[in-house]
C-alpha cells in the first residue's frame, strides 16, 4: 500500500513538474519573440536622413500621333495588343480592366 502511495505520488509530481517546464519554456519564447520583434521594428521606423532628389519637368511629354488617327483608335489598339499578349502567357507590364465605348 505504501508503494502503490509512493508511486503516485511521484507521477502526480512529474507531471506537475512536467507541466510546468512546458509553460515556462513557452513563456520564456513568447517573451524573445516579442522582444526581438520590437527590436526590429523599432530599427525599421528610424527615418532616412537622404533628402527626395527633385526631379525638374522641362518640357510636356506629347505623344506621336499620326494625321486621321483619334485616341479612341490608338486605345483600341492598345486593348488588343494587351489582349494579345495576356492570352499568349506573356509578362506584360500593364493589365486590361476594362474596354469602355466612348461616344
Amino acid at each position: 500500500m505504501n508503494l502503490l502511495a509512493s508511486n503516485i505520488q511521484n507521477g502526480l509530481l512529474v507531471f506537475v513538474l512536467g507541466m510546468l517546464i512546458v509553460f515556462l519554456g513557452i513563456a520564456l519564447i513568447v517573451i524573445v519573440i516579442s522582444i526581438l520583434g520590437k527590436i526590429l521594428h523599432r530599427n525599421k521606423q528610424e527615418p532616412k536622413t537622404e533628402e527626395p532628389e527633385v526631379v525638374v519637368n522641362t518640357a510636356p511629354v506629347t505623344p506621336y500621333i499620326e494625321e486621321g488617327v483619334t485616341p479612341q483608335v490608338v486605345a483600341a489598339i492598345t486593348a488588343v495588343i494587351t489582349a494579345y499578349y495576356l492570352s499568349n502567357g506573356s509578362n506584360c507590364e500593364f493589365r486590361l480592366k476594362k474596354i469602355k465605348r466612348i461616344h
